[in-house]
């Protein structure tokens, strides 16, 4: 984002303010404890099976088209666990596959996680 003039930097900036105050307004938080690691206040949701979301990350990880996929953002400032973290959720476990690509305005990135019973 090198290449954004200085007025469309400050806009980003004030927008990813703005987003990371607002944030438990946004998405539902709550605190998740990785297997290992430090805990993170972050929202999961069910993937859609008919988004584009889901096709990305059944391309991606083809396994997951035989998962119950969730979808999983981190709060603003708060470090996200690394790519094969094992989570306690909702009486299962998440397991988190990769993080898509940041998004440019909101500096947010999506994880694609399977969710496992028991």
């Amino acid at each position: 984002m090198d290449d954004l003039s200085l007025d469309m930097q400050a806009l980003q900036q004030e927008f990813q303010g703005a987003l990371g105050e607002n944030a438990g307004f946004l998405y539902p938080y709550t605190k998740l404890a990785p297997t290992g690691g430090p805990a993170f206040q972050g929202s999961v949701w069910p993937a859609d099976p008919r988004s584009r979301a889901y096709a990305h990350a059944v391309s991606t990880v083809p396994e997951l088209a035989q998962a119950d996929v969730r979808f999983l953002t981190v709060a603003p400032g708060q470090e996200a666990p690394g790519e094969g973290a094992r989570i306690p959720f909702d009486g299962g476990t998440l397991t988190l596959h990769f993080w898509g690509q940041v998004d440019p305005l909101s500096g947010e990135s999506i994880g694609a996680c399977s969710w496992v019973a028991g």
